[in-house]
């Protein structure tokens, strides 16, 4: 995670994306907590006017102490965390939970910290009433009798796949009307519950949790895990246990209950938190996290990786002849041109405004990145059309290849910028590798 640029260019996009977002968003200042700005999403849900919240501090909403706030944005600071469940106050009292994405960026020259927040009250609050009833009924579980009516009456009123197997053969024993329902499955006797609840199984599935479940020939107590199922493609939470069943035999109890939903929405703030919004590209944090795993492969296979920085020659004119939107619709023509260039291992992000990277994983030898830059090269000298007028837009390069003596992160980004910064100083739309006496 490093900063994001927001500078005079597209400072008015910035700001349009910012407050017409439907999605809560501060801007706290990294060191004092003040509130530095917020959006019209932002004033709505914690119930403050502009003019007000922008005199409070983060802490006056956070309802953690003041020590372990300032902990918290100086780890998003050192890029060490960027999400967070928090508790925060509404201007009514309210306690709510939160989830908040924040990392750090650059306005106008000073650092701040941008801030997504999600209300995620209701969804805790439900997450709570379902690990309520699998607690109660994994204490039942633990005291199970004879009254096997009974039993099938509290699994049956589940909404959940609860079904009970044989912990050695893997005979299916009991199913609930809810597992029957889903999978179709209304005689299921003499049948193993890999035949019944997965597809494509020929044996007991790689997956099976019974190692987990006892230990000394004795069960060991509930273990939770998650997983995809194989016939349904949906996701579930599994809370799996050893017991002795009304016959005395061990058998393998599971009770599942659908997290697709949860996992859907967590895969969405993932995605909003490590990529670009415009172009759909990885953004500078992915893409920091993408390069540290290319160079420490690297290390291990003694290859080489190339960075490309990749800026754009006098895009301000395009914003300035053309209005932002044109502007856009370039940037999004441009990641496009940009992804044609690199191959499945590579990664292309966008650095904000008309900054681009590009790590090349792995290469052999430097001549690689070359051949990439000048590919660059040739497609960009394609003109874009806008309102049905072509216009050329080039492109600066700055390329580095790491080596065994040359494989620090930071080194190699400012590498690859310095070597950008040369091209433009000598008359832009060219690539050059960086040089040590070429430094800026």
């Amino acid at each position: 995670m490093s900063n994001e640029c927001v500078g005079d260019s597209d400072s008015a996009l910035y700001e349009n994306l910012f407050n017409n977002s439907h999605s809560v968003m501060l801007i706290i200042h990294p060191n004092s907590g003040a509130i530095l700005d917020a959006n019209i999403k932002a004033c709505q849900y914690y119930g403050y006017s502009y003019d007000k919240i922008t005199t409070m501090n983060i802490t006056d909403i956070n309802t953690l102490p003041e020590h372990s706030v300032i902990n918290k944005m100086q780890k998003v600071q050192r890029n060490q965390q960027v999400h967070f469940n928090f508790k925060h106050k509404l201007s009514n009292g309210e306690i709510r939970d939160v989830e908040v994405y924040s990392n750090p960026i650059t306005i106008k020259r000073e650092t701040a910290l941008h801030s997504i927040i999600y209300d995620v009250t209701d969804r805790n609050e439900k997450e709570k009433q379902k690990e309520h009833i699998k607690n109660e009924m994994a204490c039942y579980a633990r005291r199970l009798s004879k009254s096997h009516d009974t039993l099938s009456k509290v699994l049956n009123s589940l909404d959940s796949i609860v079904y009970v197997s044989d912990f050695y053969n893997y005979d299916m024993i009991f199913m609930n009307d809810y597992t029957k329902n889903l999978f179709a499955e209304i005689n299921f006797s003499e049948k193993k519950c890999w035949q019944v609840l997965q597809e494509g199984q020929s044996g007991p599935c790689a997956f099976c949790s019974n190692h987990h479940l006892i230990k000394n020939n004795k069960p060991t107590g509930v273990y939770v895990w998650e997983f995809q199922n194989t016939k349904n493609k949906r996701w579930y939470q599994c809370r799996d246990q050893a017991v002795y069943w009304v016959d005395n035999r061990l058998v393998r109890i599971e009770i599942a209950v659908d997290i697709t939903d949860r996992k859907q929405a967590e895969e969405k703030i993932l995605y909003t938190a490590t990529h670009d919004n415009l172009s759909k590209l990885p953004n500078r944090y992915l893409f920091m996290d993408r390069l540290s795993v290319a160079l420490a492969a690297s290390q291990r296979n003694n290859s080489l990786i190339g960075i490309l920085f990749v800026d754009l020659d006098e895009f301000k004119a395009v914003n300035d002849s053309y209005g932002h939107q044109s502007g856009d619709l370039v940037l999004q023509l441009v990641s496009k041109r940009l992804l044609c260039c690199a191959r499945k291992t590579d990664t292309v992000a966008r650095f904000g405004g008309d900054e681009f990277a590009i790590v090349l994983s792995p290469i052999n030898k430097k001549q690689d990145a070359e051949l990439v830059a000048q590919k660059v090269l040739k497609i960009m000298a394609s003109p874009f059309t806008l309102d049905k007028k072509q216009i050329n837009i080039g492109v600066s390069i700055g390329i580095a290849v790491s080596s065994q003596n040359n494989s620090a992160l930071d080194s190699l980004l400012k590498q690859a910028d310095s070597a950008m910064y040369n091209v433009k100083k000598n008359g832009k739309s060219n690539y050059c590798f960086f040089e040590e006496n070429n430094k800026r």
